[in-house]
C-alpha cells in the first residue's frame, strides 16, 4: 500500500459542490459541527481520497494507492460500502446534521481522519455483503430481504450518533420485474432467458420466422398471427422487437443471438410502448435459433411451448 499527501486548490461551487480529478461530491445539506471541519472519503478508479474540508476549501487530502491485485480483491467490497449501499437500496435516507451543541465533542478531538483506513473499510464492506448474503437470494432486489437488511444496517449506525444526526426514509416507487420462463422446440430445451418486463404467458404454437432483425412493421408476416415469432437480434432493441411482434398479434416471441453463445440477460424497457404491447420474449443462443430457422426455411412445420412466469408491478420501499 503507497500513501502519499499533498494539496488541493478546489473550492465549493454553487450548491456546496466540490468538484475535481473526474469525479464529485455533493454533500447536501451540511452543516459543520464546533470546529467547521468535515471530513469526505472519495474512491476515484485505484486511488482511494479523504478530503479534510474547512470553510468550504479543501485544506487538504490524504491518497491510499491500492495495488491492482489488492484493488481487485478489495473493489467490489469498498464501492459497496461507499456507494452501493444506498444506491442498491433504492430508499432515500435524507441526513442532516442537528444544530450546534457545544457540549458534544468537535470532528477534531474524535480524530476522524486516524480512524479511517482501507482495513476499516474493508470490515464494514464485509458487514454490507452479509446484509444480503445471509439470505437465501443473497442480494439486495427492491422490497426483498436483502434490501430491508440494508436499510436497518444503514440505520443502525445513523442511529448511533443521533446525537449528531437525525434522518428520515423517504419512500421511492419503482417498477418491479422478475420471473423466469421455459421452452422448449418440437420437445427438446432450448436454455430460454428471460427479458426483464417481459409478461407472463402459458404458449402452445407454430413458430414464424419474421423478416430482416425485425425492427419494423413490415418484417412480421401474416402468418405471425397467434404464432411464435422468431427473430434475430441486432440493430434495435429487445424491446422493439417485442412490442413489434404483440403490434402484429403474435402470441409470444424468441429472439436468438446474433453472435454464437446465449443472448445473455437483457431487458425489454419498462412498458408501455407506443408501437405495441410486450408479448411473453425470451431470448436464446444463436446456434439453436439458426437451427430452428433452418428447419422452417426447409418447409417443416416447428412447434414451440413457451412458458413465462413474470412479476410486474409497482412496489414502494
Amino acid at each position: 500500500m503507497e500513501r502519499g499527501s499533498g494539496k488541493l486548490q478546489e473550492r465549493w461551487h454553487h450548491g456546496n459542490h466540490i468538484e475535481g480529478r473526474g469525479c464529485s461530491v455533493v454533500p447536501k445539506d451540511i452543516q459543520y459541527l464546533g470546529e467547521k471541519v468535515v471530513y469526505l472519503t472519495l474512491l476515484f478508479r485505484q486511488s482511494l481520497y479523504v478530503l479534510k474540508v474547512e470553510q468550504g476549501v479543501v485544506l487538504q487530502f490524504q491518497l491510499f494507492h491500492i495495488h491492482t491485485s489488492y484493488y481487485l480483491e478489495r473493489q467490489r467490497a469498498i464501492m459497496g460500502l461507499l456507494f452501493a449501499a444506498v444506491l442498491a437500496s433504492t430508499a432515500l435516507f435524507v441526513v442532516a446534521q442537528k444544530g450546534y451543541d457545544d457540549s458534544l465533542p468537535s470532528v477534531a478531538e474524535l480524530d476522524v481522519e486516524s480512524s479511517i483506513s482501507v482495513d476499516a473499510l474493508s470490515a464494514k464492506a464485509l458487514e454490507l455483503q452479509e446484509a444480503a448474503y445471509s439470505t437465501p437470494n443473497r442480494n439486495r432486489v427492491m422490497s426483498s430481504e436483502g434490501h430491508n437488511n440494508t436499510i436497518e444496517w444503514l440505520k443502525s449506525y445513523l442511529e448511533s450518533m443521533s446525537d449528531y444526526y437525525t434522518y428520515e426514509i423517504q419512500p421511492f416507487e419503482a417498477l418491479y420485474s422478475q420471473g423466469n420462463a421455459t421452452l422448449t422446440v418440437d420437445g427438446e430445451d432450448q436454455g430460454p432467458e428471460i427479458f426483464e418486463y417481459a409478461p407472463g404467458g402459458s404458449i402452445e404454437a407454430d413458430i414464424v420466422p419474421v423478416a430482416n432483425l425485425g425492427c419494423e412493421a413490415s418484417d412480421y408476416p401474416e402468418e405471425v398471427a397467434d404464432a411464435i415469432a422468431l427473430i434475430s437480434r441486432g440493430e434495435c432493441e429487445f424491446g422493439l422487437k417485442s412490442a413489434l411482434a404483440g403490434a402484429a398479434g403474435a402470441a409470444g416471441a424468441i429472439i436468438y443471438n446474433n453472435v454464437p453463445g446465449p443472448t445473455g440477460s437483457g431487458t425489454l424497457g419498462p412498458p408501455p410502448r407506443e408501437e405495441g404491447e410486450y408479448v411473453p420474449t425470451v431470448g436464446i443462443a444463436q446456434e439453436n435459433g439458426t437451427a430452428i430457422l433452418q428447419l422452417l426455411e426447409g418447409g417443416e412445420v416447428v412447434t414451440g411451448v413457451l412458458e413465462v412466469v413474470s412479476d410486474i408491478r409497482n412496489v414502494t420501499t
